[in-house]
């Protein structure tokens, strides 16, 4: 688990918050592509915390 919190994980909360931030500081909601994008990068997040999970109840 701390590796993808520690690596990937990481990177895409980084992707996200600065999608989002980029939105609040220009003082717009965020694009389609932009919620498309943030949908996406979530998802893969979930899937790689999902997979973290499986391997520590699976040892």
């Amino acid at each position: 688990m701390d590796e993808v919190a520690d690596g990937i994980g990481h990177k895409l909360y980084e992707e996200v918050r600065g999608i989002k931030a980029k939105a609040i500081i220009e003082n717009r909601k965020l694009t389609i592509d932009e919620f498309n994008n943030i949908k996406n990068l979530e998802e893969k997040s979930l899937k790689l915390y999902d997979e973290a999970w499986i391997k520590i109840i699976n040892k």
